[in-house]
């Protein structure tokens, strides 16, 4: 009885009623917990928690539910799951999704739709967001790990405005990674970056900055870089002073802008071998 006295308790500032709508043209029952109830999404789910605040909190967090979950020391095999959400669908239409977070920021604050901290004090991986994919013998269907999708605007409005880092990764002082990016022992891929074919861009990969030691280290790869007949390696900045390498003459140039300086032959049947 103490649990139930303790959980009406914790909702007393939350005025209850019960409201009703309806559905794509069905009659829906919900009961509505509330603070200064705020202006409501239309969602169909049968509880719903709202508040809404203005400026009676200074320096301190506020919240609609929390869930606190503490596992002490075990010789047992444990998994501590305080919050568990499942979602089995088969539906051909439309987009199902376990979590949504939905982020307005209409202010100068910093804000974010999901955040995580991890606190590590043992020996143990404490990973930040971690995600399983399994596709299974029927499936045909395309499997993404994180999915980033820069949208022109929302709802009636779409200004043409580029969002601005897809990935950011920062440290602060006296912090860093080891590594930015890495692709674990055992990992398996067909290509660790890869543009399609219609993908568009500037650089594929960009190093402005000048505290790098070693720009790209390729290590034990057989073949450290590859490229397609006709591109070209150039040297500085302005792309004038290059290396390119013609396919059809089978010779490698050296370059001044459009002027040739020389040429390397690689046709050694036809020519001789440079320093044999």
């Amino acid at each position: 009885m103490k649990k139930y006295a303790l959980l009406i308790i914790s909702f007393m500032p939350f005025m209850a009623q019960a409201a009703g709508g309806v559905w794509n043209a069905t009659p829906v029952k919900r009961l509505e917990w509330f603070t200064n109830k705020p202006k409501m999404p239309p969602l169909n789910s049968p509880y719903q928690f709202a508040r809404k605040t203005t400026d009676e909190l200074n320096n301190g967090t506020s919240s609609i539910m929390a869930l606190i979950y503490e596992q002490g020391e075990t010789n047992n095999t444990v998994y501590p799951w305080p919050f568990y959400l499942q979602l089995d669908t088969s539906h051909d239409y439309g987009h199902a999704v376990g979590i949504t977070s939905r982020l307005y920021n209409r202010g100068n604050g910093w804000s974010v739709a999901q955040h995580s901290e991890g606190i590590s004090y043992g020996t143990g991986d404490t990973i930040g967001f971690n995600a399983e994919m399994s596709p299974m013998t029927s499936s045909d269907a395309r499997i993404i790990g994180i999915n980033l999708n820069a949208r022109d605007g929302y709802g009636d409005e779409h200004p043409g405005k580029w969002s601005n880092t897809a990935v950011n990764i920062q440290s602060e002082p006296g912090g860093g990674w080891a590594e930015g990016v890495r692709f674990d022992d055992g990992s398996n891929m067909w290509a660790g970056l890869h543009w399609a074919s219609d993908a568009y861009g500037t650089f594929g990969i960009k190093m402005d900055s000048r505290h790098l030691i070693v720009g790209l280290d390729t290590g034990a790869t057989p073949t450290a870089i590859r490229m397609k007949a006709g591109s070209k390696v150039c040297l500085e900045s302005t792309d004038a002073i290059c290396i390119k390498y013609d396919a059809k003459t089978q010779k490698i140039y050296f370059l001044n802008g459009k002027a040739k300086l020389g040429h390397l032959n690689t046709n050694v049947q036809s020519d001789k071998c440079l320093n044999c």
